[in-house]
């Protein structure tokens, strides 16, 4: 088993592997060189391309998983919207078609197949974006169905191909998939929709899942997680000696560091291990997936990315 999939079962003896939210994206330069040929939508819907994508920071930094090279709003394509990018999301209602299942996916699940081929032993994660967060989108897009306004209406109208989805990635061979709900609601009822979307999946697989949200601990009651991102707002040591035992814990490094002078951000980098090894045990740091408290940001340099993985590979 790798140290990644160690560290989801709080196996790892403390070391802890390192994996990044967008640790494929537009700061790497292996990306941008990409990124010249072919537009956000062909570098996701081109499973060879993808591959290709998820591949770059495995192959410079080493990390010790990859992830799949796709989009949250794909999604969306199966439930009466267009999906495009310029750059950012263009999201427009066309229809009133909806689909059973997530097959109109299907490049997602060619690309974790070549992706897995060029991993070899390294573990792949796939990912959804949590329903609220997706919600939020479409909302911000100014061009939702009306029936979608409301988010519990819009949950329901999503659940069934939500779930094929993630399936559609399971069957396809990831090793983990990460829920992405950067955007939560606070209320109750939503958590609890959240929680039978977790008993549904766990009646069909038991793979390993993380749950990853901004600015509260809601998700840190969800019952059958393997491990939960916390956004930077938060202290790791504190979460380290809170959780530890009950799931793993990924992060949670603020990413803005990365954008820092190297010499700024090597400094922060080395405060930050420093606390963690006074202020926490060996035991304690078991099930510690080391990482961003959410994704590498576009202006992040290279080096210090570069930094923060050789200072973790030498301290723990």
């Amino acid at each position: 088993m790798s140290i990644f999939l160690d560290a989801l079962a709080s196996k790892n003896n403390g070391t802890p592997p390192i994996w990044m939210m967008r640790q494929a994206g537009r700061y790497h330069s292996h990306y941008r060189k990409i990124k010249e040929r072919y537009s956000f939508e062909e570098i996701c819907k081109i499973p060879e391309v993808a591959s290709e994508v998820a591949m770059g920071p495995i192959n410079d930094f080493e990390f010790d998983a990859g992830i799949l090279f796709s989009d949250i709003l794909f999604i969306l394509e199966g439930i009466g919207y267009t999906v495009s990018f310029n750059p950012g999301p263009i999201i427009k209602a066309n229809n009133n078609q909806s689909y059973q299942n997530a097959d109109f996916l299907e490049f997602q699940a060619k690309a974790i197949m070549l992706t897995k081929q060029k991993l070899g032993k390294i573990p792949l994660i796939g990912f959804v974006g949590g329903i609220s967060t997706i919600h939020y989108f479409v909302n911000q897009s100014g061009d939702s169905h009306k029936k979608h306004t409301n988010l519990q209406n819009f949950l329901q109208e999503i659940l069934e191909i939500y779930i094929s989805n993630i399936m559609l990635q399971i069957n396809a061979g990831v090793d983990a998939i990460a829920i992405l709900d950067s955007k939560p609601t606070q209320s109750n009822e939503y958590w609890n929709s959240i929680q039978k979307i977790i008993d549904k999946i766990r009646e069909k697989s038991k793979i390993p899942i993380i749950y990853y949200t901004q600015n509260c601990e809601n998700h840190a009651n969800l019952q059958g997680i393997s491990c939960i991102g916390f956004n930077s707002i938060f202290n790791l040591p504190i979460l380290l000696q809170k959780y530890s035992g009950s799931f793993a814990i990924q992060g949670t490094f603020d990413q803005q560091n990365l954008t820092l002078p190297y010499s700024q951000c090597c400094k922060l980098v080395d405060q930050y291990f420093n606390e963690i090894l006074e202020k926490t045990t060996k035991t304690q740091r078991c099930g510690w997936i080391n990482g961003l408290g959410h994704g590498i940001l576009k202006d992040s340099l290279e080096e210090n990315v570069r930094y923060f993985i050789k200072k973790s590979r030498k301290i723990f």
